[in-house]
């Protein structure tokens, strides 16, 4: 499975760039499906200047229902992040569509196997065995995360390990991880499901962000540690 990470810079400049053809549909409004929705609802709320509401989704009785009082609205647009193979974006837009409502809806990304086709979308990959990763959901990396109860899905730090340099392990005190020497630190820990990595080196740190932007970076000076993030040019 090769992974499409999406950092919050890319998704932000593609909200940009749909943000005057939204303006011009004339929504009443933005209806937000939570978590998902959130960040690039928001976005758009800033960009539009639309209102926004709230909704919740639940899986196990595929139901949607509003977070706070249903608002009056006849024309509105349904964010959520991704059109994914379940029923969340369509279970959604029925609810709405039930309460006399035109919608249309925007996802970041989909795919092939996406249950349904969004009216807008900022990404989208063709192949099979592509997954997109979204700066939200780096833990899905760890291979663990898959094979848990919904309860235990829920939190989601449990599945964020870190790959240390070995001159660092030792001070180690989350036990979240294993010590890595000479070696590609950033394949190692994709390849493991980690989505941490930490080293003394500020060189490696830099070429590790780069290579494998899915992995939260840091370089450790001694006595601090700095998040990286590069991008080769």
């Amino acid at each position: 499975m090769k992974n499409i990470y999406l950092d919050y810079n890319q998704i932000s400049l593609s909200l940009d760039s749909l943000a005057e053809e939204i303006k011009r549909e004339g929504f009443d409004a933005l209806v937000i499906i939570l978590r998902g929705g959130s960040f690039p609802g928001f976005h758009l709320a800033f960009l539009t200047g639309l209102p926004y509401y709230f909704l919740t989704y639940d899986r196990i009785s595929e139901s949607a229902d509003w977070k706070g009082a249903a608002p009056s609205l006849k024309k509105v647009l349904l964010v959520e992040d991704f059109a994914g193979m379940g029923k969340t974006l369509i279970s959604s837009r029925e609810f709405l569509t039930n309460q006399g409502m035109d919608v249309r809806t925007l996802v970041i990304c989909k795919d092939p196997k996406s249950a349904s086709v969004p009216d807008y979308f900022c990404f989208e990959t063709r192949e099979n065995n592509v997954r997109f990763i979204l700066p939200w959901e780096r833990f899905r990396l760890n291979p663990a995360e898959s094979r848990v109860s919904r309860a235990e899905n829920i939190a989601d730090h449990q599945f964020e390990r870190t790959l240390w340099d070995e001159t660092l392990f030792s001070f180690v005190r989350e036990g979240d991880g294993i010590a890595a020497g000479h070696i590609d630190k950033g394949e190692m820990a994709i390849s493991l499901g980690f989505t941490h990595v930490v080293t003394v080196n500020v060189e490696e740190a830099i070429l590790i962000s780069s290579q494998y932007p899915e992995l939260r970076v840091a370089w450790w000076d001694g006595e601090r540690r700095f998040m990286i993030q590069s991008k080769a040019v």
